[in-house]
């Protein structure tokens, strides 16, 4: 099913069964089912004002970007040695911190 998030409501969340989801919030169906991540996701966010990608952080080290249109995985960082706690976007780059103490920036892929 194509994703249009601006055309209807949508509520967004990181699952600990390694997905992530987008539902739509007229029909409650899971609308988009994003599957990639090895462990719970800790965080998923919106990378771009028109809900086309996302950025998402897991328990497995990694952090994700995603494309919602189809439904699929862009890009995969590495470089955290223990579980990403979290991550956020600003702009063209995204910030994830994890469990190893560090904070790491990400250039996003265009």
């Amino acid at each position: 099913m194509p994703f249009t998030a601006v055309s209807r409501p949508m509520a967004l969340s990181g699952c600990y069964d390694s997905s992530a989801a987008l539902w739509d919030l007229r029909s409650g169906e899971r609308a988009v089912t994003l599957r990639g991540h090895t462990d719970g996701l800790s965080r998923a966010v919106f990378s771009d004002p028109l809900f086309r990608r996302l950025v998402s952080s897991s328990w497995d080290r990694t952090v994700k970007v995603w494309d919602l249109r189809r439904g699929t995985e862009l890009f995969t960082f590495r470089g955290h040695t223990g579980p990403v706690h979290g991550c956020t976007v600003h702009g063209e780059l995204a910030a994830s911190v994890g469990r190893d103490g560090c904070l790491r920036t990400w250039l996003l892929p265009p």
